[in-house]
């Protein structure tokens, strides 16, 4: 792996295996939560707790180690991420949303006005798996449609347990609902480019 690439995954404060074997870069509403507090708990060295000790696991065992440090993210189709958002903040932190908002007035005077850094919870995956336009190969990127059967592949390899537990869900319908032609478009428009690396559809 080279110089310019770790220092690249340095900036991205991944959340680091304390044996050296992992290091995890989430994204909101993708089984982040379920990763970092439930399954991986006891292992985990997060930059936001404890930097000094992130920064000394980093450059003493990850580092040194690190062609064989499986690094790893979750995505999710982008359509019914933004849904999955939505409904998470405005049960969860009311005051990120206004009770009174629909999510179709969000998205058009909101999220489509202000953009994806309306709030981190709307942020582009392409951030967690991609270097200088490209994705990153060492990267392995699970999908949240198919979350268990890529934690499989993942514990396997880092020794953890095998059924990822699932926590922090918002409460929703099935995210098609809640689209009319405007807000797809909107939608479409401010994650073209992850729907096209990730081969993402309305739908799937």
């Amino acid at each position: 792996m080279n110089h310019n690439l770790i220092t690249h995954l340095r900036r991205k404060q991944p959340d680091l295996d304390v044996l050296g074997k992992w290091a995890y870069i989430g994204n909101p509403k993708t089984g982040q939560k379920s990763v970092v507090m439930k399954t991986l708990a006891d292992r985990i060295i997060c930059y936001r707790r404890g930097p000094r000790n992130w920064i000394r696991v980093w450059d003493n065992i990850i580092v040194p180690n690190i062609d064989n440090v499986l690094f790893f993210t979750f995505v999710r189709n982008p359509w019914d991420k933004v849904v999955s958002a939505f409904h998470y903040l405005k049960q969860r932190r009311p005051n990120r949303i206004g009770s009174d908002w629909e999510f179709t007035d969000y998205v058009k005077c909101k999220l489509g006005v202000i953009g994806t850094s309306i709030d981190i919870h709307f942020k582009e995956q392409t951030h967690s798996f991609m270097f200088n336009g490209k994705p990153i190969k060492q990267m392995f990127v699970g999908r949240f449609e198919n979350i268990q059967n890529d934690w499989d592949k993942i514990a396997k390899k880092i020794d953890a347990p095998p059924i990822l537990a699932h926590d922090n869900k918002s409460t929703h319908d099935d995210y098609r609902k809640y689209y009319n032609k405007e807000c797809y478009d909107i939608v479409k428009k401010l994650y073209q480019e992850e729907i096209d690396l990730l081969g993402y559809s309305f739908g799937q």
